[in-house]
């Protein structure tokens, strides 16, 4: 189900990009932000403690270490097991945040 999913996307984008928007019709999202809305909720706490710049790339990154993207990736390319993939992707997660809260100022 997921890989069709990231199919359909990457369809859609490809389908937008290939010949340009006819007309100056808009794009349409290849993805929602759905997950980016949901790392920024998990992180919310860390914006009065991290610097602005600082936030934001953690929220970006973290993005990358979750999601179907993320479990093709470890799964696929690495062999990893469902649960092992998960864990990895949590490991990942920690390393960002940790990465994070050193580099913050008077953390």
């Amino acid at each position: 189900m997921w890989r069709t999913l990231v199919r359909a996307s990457l369809e859609r984008w490809f389908a937008q990009h290939e010949h340009g928007h006819e007309g100056g019709e808009p794009e349409i999202p290849t993805r929602n932000q759905t997950r980016l809305g949901y790392t920024r909720t998990a992180l919310e706490p860390l914006a009065d403690t991290l610097p602005p710049e600082l936030h934001r790339r953690l929220t970006t990154a973290v993005t990358l270490v979750y999601g179907v993207e993320a479990l093709i990736a470890t799964r696929d390319a690495c062999g990893l097991d469902p649960e092992e993939a998960r864990d990895v992707m949590r490991w990942a997660a920690s390393a960002l945040l940790e990465k994070s809260v050193r580099e913050a100022p008077d953390v």
